[in-house]
This record gives C-alpha cells, sequence and structure tokens, in this order.
C-alpha cells in the first residue's frame, strides 16, 4: 500500500502543475497539447533535459534500446546532444568543415581506346617496320631500276631500324630514307640526276630562282631558303640549257634526305654523291653551241644522335660543254656554262664531326670555239648553266656588233650546319 502511495505523489504533482493527457497525446505545461504531436512540452521559464550521461555510459545503453533516433546529452569528451542513427552514435548540430580527401582507391577498369592522334614529329624516323638494310661490300643495289625497287620485297616505303650501307646503293632523286637507329655509309650513295631540258623548252630550274637560257646562267636561291630546305624533291638542282641539237647531258643533281634516330657515322672511303651533269656537244661538221651544266643537288642529313663524316659529301655543278665549230668558217660557237654548287646540310644535336669533303663547288665553264665579231660573223650564242644553291654560269657568245664574251663557271653553292635539340622539328 505505501508503495502505491509512492507512485501516486508524482503523477499528482504532474497533473497539478499542468499535465494533461489526451486521446491525441501528453502535454506538459499545457492543457492543450498539439494534435500532432505524441509529447507536448511548453513553458516561458524551464528547458527540456535529456537523459545525462558520459559517453562511457552511453556505450552501456543496452543494444535492444537503441533504436534510431534515441537522444542523450553527452557530459565528457566532446560535450553535446547525440542521437543515434540505427548503427552510429552522432553529436547533434551544425555540419562541420570537410574532413581532409581520404586515400585514393583502386584504378578503375581501362576505358575503349580513343581515335588514333596525328602523328608526332619523331614520325620522321619512320616505324623500323623494314628492318635492317644492309648493302655489302662488292654488292650493288640499283633503286632506280625495276629489278632493284622488287628487291625491296615491300619495303619500298624505306623505314629501317639500321642502315649500313658498304657497297654501292643508287637512289632516284627525291629519295627519302628513314631509320629508328643507326646509319653507317662505308661505300658510296649515288644519287640519280633530276630535272632535265627537253630541248624544245626551257630548262627545268630545280630549286632555284630562274631557269637558264641562251647565254644567261640560272639564278640559286638565297642561304636562309637553302637552309629551310629540309625535304627531298625529284627535281633539285636546276638542269643546264641545251639547244634542240643535242639529246643529252646537262640534268641537274639529285637530292636525298636521310634521317636517322640515332647515329650518322660516313666513314672515310664513304659518299654520298649528288652531282649535277656535264653538258653534253657531240661531234660532227657544223657549229653547235656548248649546254650548261647541270647544278648540283641537294643532301640533307638529320641525326638525332651524333653526326660524323670523315668521307665525302659532294654536290657539285656539272661542266658547260664546249663550243664546237665544226666546220672551222668564219662562225664559231660558244661554250656552255657550269652548273652553280648544290646544297648539303647535316642537322644534328650536337655539334657534326666533319673531318672529311663536304663539297658543293660550282661546274667549269666549257671551252669556247668563238670567231672574233667581224661584218659577216655570226657566233653560236653558248647555254647557260642551272642553278640551285649557286648560280649557274653564262654561256660564251655575243650579241650581234659586240665583242664575244666567254662562257663562265657556275658560283658556289652551300654547305650548312644546324645544331638543335629536335632535329626532326626542321624536317618539312
Amino acid at each position: 500500500m505505501k508503495q502505491r502511495l509512492l507512485f501516486l505523489l508524482p503523477l499528482a504533482a504532474c497533473l497539478s502543475t499542468g499535465y494533461r493527457a489526451q486521446a491525441q497525446g501528453v502535454g506538459i505545461g499545457t492543457t492543450s497539447p498539439d494534435g500532432a504531436a505524441a509529447l507536448d512540452v511548453k513553458s516561458t521559464n524551464r528547458g527540456f533535459l535529456p537523459p545525462r550521461m558520459t559517453q562511457s555510459l552511453r556505450a552501456q545503453i543496452p543494444v535492444t534500446n537503441q533504436s534510431a533516433g534515441l537522444l542523450v546529452y553527452q557530459t565528457d569528451g566532446t560535450p553535446g546532444y547525440y542521437y543515434y542513427t540505427g548503427t552510429d552514435w552522432l553529436p547533434l548540430g551544425a555540419q562541420g568543415p570537410t574532413g581532409p580527401q581520404g586515400a585514393q582507391g583502386p584504378a578503375g577498369p581501362s576505358g575503349p581506346q580513343g581515335p588514333q592522334g596525328p602523328a608526332g614529329a619523331l614520325a620522321h624516323y619512320g616505324d623500323g617496320s623494314g628492318g635492317t638494310l644492309n648493302v655489302g661490300v662488292g654488292s650493288t643495289l640499283d633503286l632506280t631500276t625495276p629489278a632493284g625497287y622488287n628487291s625491296l620485297a615491300g619495303r619500298q616505303h624505306l623505314q629501317f631500324t639500321n642502315l649500313t650501307i658498304s657497297g654501292t646503293l643508287i637512289v632516284p632523286s627525291g629519295t627519302a630514307i628513314h631509320a629508328t637507329g643507326t646509319v653507317t655509309i662505308s661505300g658510296i650513295i649515288t644519287v640519280a640526276a633530276g630535272a632535265q631540258d627537253n630541248g624544245n623548252g626551257p630548262a627545268n630550274p630545280g630549286i632555284s630562282l630562274a631557269a637558264p637560257g641562251v647565254l644567261a646562267g640560272g639564278v640559286g636561291i638565297g642561304q636562309l631558303a637553302a637552309a629551310s630546305f629540309t625535304r627531298a624533291v625529284p627535281a633539285a638542282g636546276g638542269a643546264g640549257e641545251r639547244s634542240s641539237s643535242v639529246s643529252s647531258g646537262g640534268e641537274g643533281g639529285g637530292s636525298i634526305l636521310i634521317v636517322a634516330g640515332g647515329n650518322v657515322n660516313i666513314t672515310a672511303g664513304g659518299g654520298i654523291n649528288a652531282n649535277g651533269s656535264n653538258g653534253v656537244n657531240p661531234s660532227g661538221t657544223t657549229d653547235i653551241a656548248g649546254g650548261g651544266g647541270g647544278a648540283g643537288g641537294i643532301i640533307v642529313v638529320v641525326a638525332k644522335g651524333s653526326l660524323t663524316v670523315s668521307g665525302a659529301l659532294r654536290a657539285n655543278g656539272g661542266q658547260g660543254a664546249n663550243g664546237l665549230n665544226g666546220n672551222g668558217g668564219a662562225a664559231g660557237a660558244g661554250a656552255g656554262g657550269g652548273g652553280g654548287g648544290g646544297i648539303i646540310h647535316l642537322i644534328s644535336t650536337s655539334t657534326p664531326i666533319v673531318t672529311g669533303l663536304t663539297q658543293a663547288n660550282g661546274g667549269a665553264a666549257g671551252t669556247d670555239a668563238l670567231v672574233a665579231n667581224g661584218a659577216a660573223s655570226s657566233n653560236q650564242n653558248g647555254m647557260g648553266g642551272g642553278a640551285c644553291g649557286g648560280n649557274g654560269g653564262n654561256g660564251g657568245g655575243n650579241l650581234p656588233g659586240l665583242t664575244p664574251t666567254a662562257a663562265s663557271g657556275g658560283s658556289v653553292g652551300y654547305v650548312l650546319t644546324s645544331v638543335v635539340p629536335a632535329p626532326e622539328n626542321l624536317i618539312h
């Protein structure tokens, strides 16, 4: 009986201070609790005080009693209100600042391959798919013939890993050879002539500013233009002018480009020749003006590694043909002018070591067969030489009423060196 009285005393106190229980909820401090609330506490001078405990006591709440939403006030550690999420106790309050970034997770699976990008500058060294090209001592590989071309057996793209020329390699003008590795030349590479004159029109100027003509030699390009020209073309050195009665001679020297991702070594006894052809004048019993010599061609050698020239690189102009006074009469014929010198350009990441020959000389003039100008004499005028790096020489002869002028040789071309960290960027 005493225990029941002790229980009823707090309940009576609540009722006397405003406790009101209705079907819709319980009110403390109000006789009309909010209809949407299970418990409505109102006061103007008191607060709501939930259970207070330490962190260790909070951890002792039986698991079966830890329902999501359970609320307590923690008095130690980091004091404050804590609520239970159903799995963890979290502080109740404003969100704090973002924490530090966590450790990187494992790499995900690879995505699909993207489209092929544009070729980079290193593509100039080729892909090496042709393997090694080796022309042995005593052997000749002539790529200007169908048989030589067919011997490449699908490697006509000329992209090799290494290039070793110990014998003789003959290539057409405009040949570009790529190697991902080293290039060693102890034999001879001969570049066939390119630009020509068919005798019925102006001579092919090749890489020059003006073609030659009767008496006048061709006009070569400037030094900066020569340094910027780093590609192989079929017509390099300009052809010398020749008359319709002459069927050959005076072809311009060809061009070759060799690009190596490694070292280039042209040993003593080895070399590359891209010379212009000499003018030709057939014998006979009539007066025939001499044709002009062809200009020297273009040799460009590029090395990502070292570049050594102990052998010889030649891009010389051809000699003009002699004038012919075949009948020994009062009228003669002038000789052809010499071809201008070509262009040699060595490009590497370090200064090329050159102990051999690098020649881009102009060709000599032919010998005139002129007769001193008289009232009845009429010399046939010689033809001008082709141009490239250097100017072509003038043909020998004279205009009516003027004193005959001797044929002249071509002028020297260019031997250039470029040292750059990325030689492939200079290849156009």
